[in-house]
């Protein structure tokens, strides 16, 4: 992180003092629902409004007047506000700066400069500040959209931001209201899964600070986390908002068994633009959509200026087509080419929260210096490939080592890149059907394709649960490389079991059967009951809600469920479903 120190004019006094700019640099880590940055960029965060310490006038750059500034900072109110002992001081500067934005009818601005109030209370532990701060932004942001200007950048950006300041403020009546017109109209699928999220933290009462890593379950268990809960995250059943699970197989063994070859090939950032516009650098169908705003973007742009080293990014060469695929490294690929195209969708590229010198400036009206030298900038680049095309399981491992970022992509994301195929659409067909839908608990499917996955362990244990080994993920690949040839005909039988048998289960145990404990779902009773049910086939389980009631009591089962992916627990949990449910003996 780099602070340059800078002597500025205050446009209201003339006064001249030293102001900072410059901080942010590479982005790590995710941010929060609002937006508010991770700590290594929001240290930065006093940098992004000055303070003139003769006469009080609090703007991004105090160079600047902007209308009706004088009579503003005159204003006892303000003058109020700018000493407040009940806020830090970098908390009153931005509040100071709303007023003088909203005075100027930049209600967009006023709205930011609020939310940022808020984020300096958080850094200083003023809880009763920070709400009331959110309260003002949540406020000021509805007079912004009433006078047409846009808080947030995409459909549906606005109502997500807006959605978290009612729900942080205590709100939480109003911010189901957005929730539910937001969703009523079409709506991006990251904006959707967000609010999908935030409704299930209301559900909770959970008026806390959340990422948005944490709607889509990328990051880490959060150190504050209970230990109960860390443990049934690495051993059992998983607590998502869409009441799915998630079996990664986190810390297997990944046997890759092929060689792997890799290269430096560094590229300046006017080589990646052409290569992305002549469609020679493309993003897997694995990878999320570009998730960062304007402002995250324009901080990395400003890395870049400032000579701020940039992790590097990975590319997949392919072996036919020689396309290089983007494994790790999107979200700063596609903003430097956003940047050098001049567009951030549908609007002029311009940044934003960085140092006043470039602050507001597109690549065009940048100074020649500067487009030549970030023309020239140098993004580090390794590109893999794999030589041997035969090896259909390995280059799963490949893909998954690869993806080293901060958002970690699900099996199923990998599995639909590399499997692509019949077998591959069919599962996402099965996804949808009614009876499936009602026992998960959701109508819609997982953007992750984590049920999709517990779908597919479902025919690949109903295959070969007695000669199970884990690791899981291996276990599955190797089933879904061995359906690559699958003929149409068994494509259909597959999908008249898969629907048999989750309408009997529905019928007889009803909606959401195997969420126990705390309402998670256990893919253990899951994984047993369902394939134990496909397989009873003419004998029928006329009383399997008695049947699943006997099991769940019976102690073997229990404690073998809780081991989802063991060897020896698989086993044996199936081996006792099959006694008590079909009432079929040991064949191990």
């Amino acid at each position: 992180m780099i602070i340059l120190p800078q002597k500025n004019t205050c446009a209201l006094c003339g006064a001249v003092h030293d102001y900072f700019c410059g901080g942010g640099g590479y982005v790590a880590g995710s941010p929060d629902l609002d937006t508010r940055p991770p700590a290594t960029v929001r240290a930065a965060l006093f940098t992004s409004v000055q303070r003139c310490p003769t006469c009080g006038y609090c703007a991004s750059d105090v160079s600047t007047s902007q209308p009706g500034a004088e009579g503003v900072v005159r204003s006892a109110e303000y003058r109020r506000q700018l000493h407040d002992k009940a806020y830090s001081d970098l908390a009153n500067s931005f509040r100071c700066k709303a007023m003088l934005d909203r005075a100027a009818s930049g209600y967009a601005a006023a709205t930011w400069a609020l939310i940022q109030a808020a984020w300096a209370c958080d850094d200083v532990d003023q809880d009763a500040e920070a709400v009331t701060c959110r309260r003002d932004a949540a406020d000021m942001l509805r007079i912004a959209e009433d006078r047409g200007q846009s808080v947030g950048q995409g459909d549906g950006a606005s109502s997500a931001i807006l959605v978290d300041l009612l729900r942080r403020s205590g709100r939480v009546d109003e911010a189901k209201v957005v929730i539910d017109k937001q969703q009523a109209t079409s709506v991006d699928e990251v904006i959707g899964g967000v609010l999908e999220y935030q409704r299930f933290l209301i559900e909770q009462g959970d008026t806390t600070r959340h990422t948005i890593a944490e709607a889509f379950e990328d990051e880490e268990d959060e150190e504050d986390e209970e230990d109960e809960d860390k443990e049934d995250l690495r051993r059992g059943p998983t607590d998502l908002p869409f009441a799915l699970t998630e079996d990664t197989g986190d810390g297997e063994r990944d046997p890759i068994t092929r060689d792997v070859s890799s290269r430096p090939l560094d590229m300046t950032l006017t080589a990646y633009h052409d290569k992305w516009r002549a469609q020679q650098i493309v993003i897997p169908e694995f990878h999320r959509d570009y998730v960062w705003n304007q402002s995250i973007a324009s901080k990395l742009i400003e890395s870049f200026l400032l000579g701020v080293p940039v992790p590097r990014v990975f590319l997949y060469q392919e072996q036919l087509s020689d396309r290089l695929l983007v494994i790790d490294g999107q979200q700063r690929i596609l903003s430097a080419v956003r940047f050098l195209h001049g567009r951030f969708d549908d609007d002029v590229f311009r940044l934003r929260n960085v140092a006043p010198k470039w602050e507001g400036r597109s690549f065009q009206e940048l100074s020649e210096y500067d487009q030549v030298r970030l023309s020239n900038t140098v993004l580090r680049t390794t590109v893999v490939r794999q030589p041997d095309s035969d090896d259909r399981t390995s280059i799963y491992y490949l893909f998954e080592r690869l993806n080293c970022g901060g958002v970690r992509r699900s099996p199923m994301e990998i599995r639909k890149r590399v499997y692509a195929g019949g077998y591959f659409g069919l599962l996402e067909k099965l996804n949808g059907h009614n009876a499936w839908r009602a026992i998960l608990g959701s109508d819609n499917p997982d953007r992750r394709l984590r049920d999709a996955e517990l779908i597919l362990r479902f025919f690949a244990l109903r295959d070969g649960w007695k000669s199970y080994h884990e690791p899981i993920t291996s276990f599955l690949n190797a089933f879904i490389v061995g359906t690559s040839q699958i003929a149409e005909d068994d494509l259909e039988n597959a999908e008249n079991i898969f629907d048999l048998t989750c309408t009997e289960v529905v019928r007889q145990l009803g909606k959401k059967p195997f969420h126990l404990r705390r309402l998670r779902l256990s893919t253990g009773h899951l994984d047993a009951v369902m394939v134990m049910t496909s397989l009873a086939q003419d004998r029928r389980i006329t009383d399997l809600r008695e049947r699943y009631h006997t099991l769940k009591s019976d102690e073997m089962f229990t404690q073998s469920a809780t081991g989802v992916n063991d060897t020896i627990a698989v086993r044996r949990r199936f081996e006792r479903a099959q006694q008590i449910l079909l009432g079929i003996g040991s064949e191990l």
